[in-house]
């Protein structure tokens, strides 16, 4: 396994690329959906939204 210091990681540049992903639309969204065989008009009533524990503790 690779160690790294805070500094390290602070210094390296982010493997997200968040311009992408705010430029993503919600029919780029559904256009996906399609190409994994998902419905984008599936119904979300039975979603539970899983929190981690650290966050519920805030």
């Amino acid at each position: 396994m690779a160690r790294m210091t805070l500094e390290q990681i602070e210094a390296s540049r982010p493997k997200v690329d968040r311009t992408k992903i705010e430029a993503t639309t919600e029919k780029d969204i559904a256009n996906h959906m399609q190409e994994d065989e998902e419905n984008p008009n599936a119904s979300t009533d039975n979603f539970i939204e899983e929190l981690p524990s650290a966050r519920i503790r805030e």
